[in-house]
């Protein structure tokens, strides 16, 4: 299953697919902490003054000494445009001018999630055990309805029997229910038998790139690429790519002119793409999960 790393290269693999443009870019010859105010790298000729990404973090480089391969940062250069200030390691790739940086990417695929939730919906799982004493049982925290309730009949069918009567209560006195949520089940249910409980849940945003976005979004696997041309329309739509500047001299002799406002067309095609997928994808959840016809009492 992809992570959240591998999401943000298939975002940046889909832009550059877009954008007649050059990184320029080489590699840490040391690692450095999260205070270090200089790099040294590999090759410090695709370096000058202005913005540089290593990693998820921009840093803004004041100076650069290219007899000796090292870079000067200034002061207040670690941890650019609302990135974080870490440490990297030797040989960690330095890229200058990064058109789309990683930590903008990232926080697009999370500002897609945020967006999707309440058209997508993640799917939770439960089980309780029925006990003839009551009627009332705790739902995780994180549920925002309940779509299926079933239980498993005695004997060898193993028979799975939707359970007809039930109510859910959201705001659940959290004095007695710790998760706020509960469901009263009014079905004869023969004790001691498993009660199985499908619910919908909110879309997670990702946080550490090793994140499974399976596991961490409640989506499914094959809702990611939906996620990705979400993330590519809102990148491109801050960008003219008429007015990007190439940074190579070859860039330059063998690129043709791009028509100003070519960006928003490109991010305009690309939505409709996201609009496409994100109507299937909700065909195909409501398709797998149907609400089940209950009663309350």
């Amino acid at each position: 299953m992809a992570t959240f790393s591998q999401t943000i290269d298939e975002v940046l693999s889909m832009l550059r697919g877009y954008v007649r443009d050059q990184e320029l870019s080489t590699h840490l010859s040391s690692g450095i902490n999260s205070t270090a105010s200089s790099i040294s790298v590999n090759d410090a000729s695709v370096l000058s003054r202005g913005r540089a990404e290593i990693g998820s973090e921009v840093i803004w480089i004041d100076s650069v000494n290219r007899a000796t391969n090292v870079a000067t940062i200034a002061p207040y250069g670690r941890g650019m445009d609302g990135s974080t200030a870490a440490s990297h390691s030797s040989n960690a790739r330095v890229v200058f001018q990064p058109l789309f940086p990683r930590f903008s990417v990232a926080r697009a695929i999370n500002d897609t999630l945020r967006g999707v939730d309440g058209t997508l919906f993640g799917i939770g799982s439960t089980t309780l055990t029925a006990n003839a004493a009551y009627v009332t049982y705790a739902l995780p925290a994180d549920t925002d309805s309940v779509i299926q309730v079933n239980w498993q009949v005695v004997g060898p069918t193993r028979e799975w029997i939707p359970v007809r009567r039930y109510s859910v209560d959201l705001n659940a006195n959290t004095v007695t229910w710790t998760t706020g949520k509960t469901i009263d089940i009014y079905d004869p249910i023969t004790p001691g038998r498993t009660i199985d409980i499908k619910y919908r849940k909110s879309v997670a945003p990702l946080s550490a790139e090793a994140d499974v976005f399976e596991t961490v979004t409640g989506l499914a696997e094959r809702a990611r690429d939906c996620i990705v041309l979400g993330a590519a329309y809102r990148l491109l739509s801050s960008v003219d790519m008429g007015l990007i500047a190439t940074r190579a001299i070859e860039a330059n002799t063998m690129d043709s002119k791009i028509t100003p406002g070519a960006g928003q067309n490109a991010s305009r095609f690309m939505f409709q793409l996201f609009q496409t997928r994100l109507a299937e994808e909700r065909a195909w959840l409501l398709d797998q999960y149907p609400a089940q016809l209950h009663y309350m009492r």
